[in-house]
């Protein structure tokens, strides 16, 4: 089949009528006549056609079973595929009769295609179901429909000898048109980062980077693409992505190194954020100065300054932080809270012999340590807070003169108090002229040492019985509210101890059971202990019958219960006393007498 010409610029409508009425007339004409049907032609084929010129070869397109379109796909099978995957122009219901656009029998130079723009130029591509946008749409037809762009199913069955006349077989896909400069690496989906507009026109939310051997995460992720994908930059098209400072400066100036080496950024930062450093507390653990109690909790600021006063602004790089700070001493970071009570005691200047990296406070300074001190802690003293005596600010002490003196930690190291009454409140009201300790201890003021042996110092030594008598009995100092310190400015202070009694005498403790009946004569004859001991009332261990009555117990009189002779009688108030006196010493008064026998 020889090959068609190249479509040229139609007659237009008005041609193509006048073109189909006389071929129509001349039909007429000749069957009028009675000619042969071979005769019926209205013209000649166009050159595409003209090897069914002959009147042999008219019902290869004129059949009396199909329709004149029917035959046409028959021998146009590129159209019948396109129809088929309805795929193109002529897939579209109103380009379903081919003669509309194709018809024939005009000569030979007549072309076959008639164009309603007018030209193939302004044919409006969107049609066809693929609508020429950005770039494309600057591009000529003979750019893109030549024959090594053929690449659909249609092609194979387009019969041209050259295909490049067809505008049939190209395929949508970018690829089936242009290289692939990514080698397959992206897949075909060439859209989903390229716009139309223009190659490097990328739209950067389809591209998924994932798939890349650097897929991107943090902040990386809201990088503009040409910040790094810039040829005109020093890492070029495709830059290095092995070391962070392949793109990113060092900040630190070559002072960030991790055991003595340079260390890539990815060892203290992620692509989240330059800020915070991700070096734990546990990689510091590697470095010179291993992080430990509550050094772990400090911000990493707080140690490595930013632009600090007396650093070279060049040594610090682009961050401006300091990687390597002194920390040799205490005193390299910390100021001295203790004023100049030091001074000149390296030792104590240390830190580290009071204090740990735990914490500040609680200080390490125990009771133990402190017994090597002038003042050794022992009972009460030893549970006792160390600010209540050496806070500059103690609340239940002497306030200390000229505070500031013991620097910001308001702590007097070595307070002037070493007698108690120093610290102490005197309940006593000065009456005791002896020592504290001589009757307390450091365990507790209550109770005190002073037992039954230190009693008898007093002028009331305790014998017998009182021995067993608590102390509050005859004290009632003892059994007033009071508060428990007995620190010289307690909110609250104790209560009034002075522990004197206006009586000695028995009666100014104990009741007189015997009535008047010992009032008279003098005051010897109404003494308690004349009759009873210290050790018990009952019975009147000390009274002789004979001694201090004038009638003794002889005979069988000493058998006799007293109270067979000393009955109880009333008494003042309804209360009963034994009658020790008036009682009758005559016989009769106890015997009956019968005749001359008792």
């Amino acid at each position: 089949m020889p090959d068609p010409p190249r479509p040229i610029r139609a007659r237009g409508p008005a041609g193509v009528a006048a073109a189909a009425v006389a071929a129509a007339g001349i039909a007429l004409a000749l069957l009028a006549s009675g000619r042969a049907s071979a005769q019926v032609s209205p013209g000649p084929l166009a050159t595409a056609h003209q090897q069914w010129d002959t009147l042999g070869k008219c019902f290869t397109c004129h059949s009396r079973s199909e329709t004149m379109t029917q035959r046409c796909v028959a021998c146009h099978e590129e159209i019948a595929w396109s129809r088929k995957a309805r795929r193109g122009l002529h897939a579209r219901a109103d380009y379903a009769e081919c003669a509309k656009c194709h018809p024939d029998h005009a000569g030979r130079d007549f072309a076959m295609i008639q164009w309603e723009e007018g030209s193939p130029d302004r044919f409006r591509h969107d049609r066809t179901g693929y609508a020429l946008t950005g770039a494309h749409a600057r591009v000529q037809c003979a750019q893109c429909h030549v024959a090594a762009n053929q690449k659909s199913p249609a092609a194979r069955l387009i019969r041209m000898k050259d295909r490049s006349h067809s505008y049939l077989g190209l395929e949508r896909a970018c690829a089936s048109c242009h290289a692939d400069p990514h080698a397959g690496r992206f897949g075909t989906a060439c859209k989903s980062c390229h716009k139309v507009s223009a190659w490097k026109d990328l739209d950067a939310s389809g591209f998924d980077h994932e798939r890349t051997l650097f897929p991107l995460c943090g902040r990386h992720a809201a990088v503009v693409c040409a910040d790094c994908h810039d040829e005109t930059r020093a890492w070029g098209k495709k830059p290095r992505f092995d070391r962070c400072d392949a793109c990113h400066g060092d900040p630190h100036a070559g002072k960030a190194t991790l055991a003595g080496k340079p260390a890539d950024c990815a060892a203290c930062h992620d692509v989240s954020g330059y800020v915070p450093s991700t070096y734990t507390a546990a990689m510091h653990a590697k470095s010179g100065y291993p992080l430990e109690g509550k050094h772990r909790t400090v911000a990493c600021a707080a140690c490595h300054l930013k632009r600090p006063a007396g650093v070279a602004a060049a040594s610090l790089g682009s961050a401006g932080v300091l990687m390597r700070p002194k920390f040799g001493a205490c005193a390299d970071c910390h100021g001295n809270p203790h004023g100049a009570q030091f001074a000149g005691d390296p030792r104590a200047l240390a830190c580290v012999s009071c204090h740990d990296v735990q914490a500040f406070r609680p200080a390490r300074f125990t009771v133990a340590l402190h017994a090597k001190t002038s003042f050794a802690l022992e009972g009460v003293h030893a549970a006792a807070a160390c600010r209540a005596c050496h806070d500059v600010r103690r609340a239940d002490l002497a306030p200390i003169p000229r505070p500031e003196r013991f620097g910001t930690a308001g702590f007097a190291m070595k307070p002037a108090e070493r007698a108690c009454a120093e610290c102490h409140a005197d309940p006593h009201k000065g009456r005791f002229t002896a020592g504290c300790v001589d009757c307390h201890s450091a365990a507790s003021f209550r109770p005190a040492r002073f037992g039954v042996a230190e009693h008898g110092r007093a002028r009331f030594p305790l014998e017998g019985a009182h021995r067993a008598v608590p102390c509050a009995d005859c004290h009632g100092d003892l059994r007033r509210e009071g508060g428990r310190s007995t620190l010289a400015r307690a909110a609250r202070p104790p209560a009034a101890l002075t522990f004197a009694v206006a009586k000695q005498e028995c009666v100014g403790c104990h009741q007189n059971p015997h009535g008047d009946q010992f009032a008279r004569p003098a005051a010897s004859a109404r003494s308690c202990e004349r009759c009873h001991a210290v050790d018990v009332f009952r019975p009147a261990s000390r009274f002789d019958h004979g001694r201090d009555t004038a009638f003794a117990l002889d005979g069988a009189h000493r058998g006799v219960p007293c109270a067979k002779c000393h009955p109880a009688a009333a008494a003042a108030k309804g209360a009963r006393v034994i009658r020790y006196r008036g009682v009758s010493p005559k016989c009769e008064s106890c015997h009956t007498v019968t005749g001359a026998k008792s």
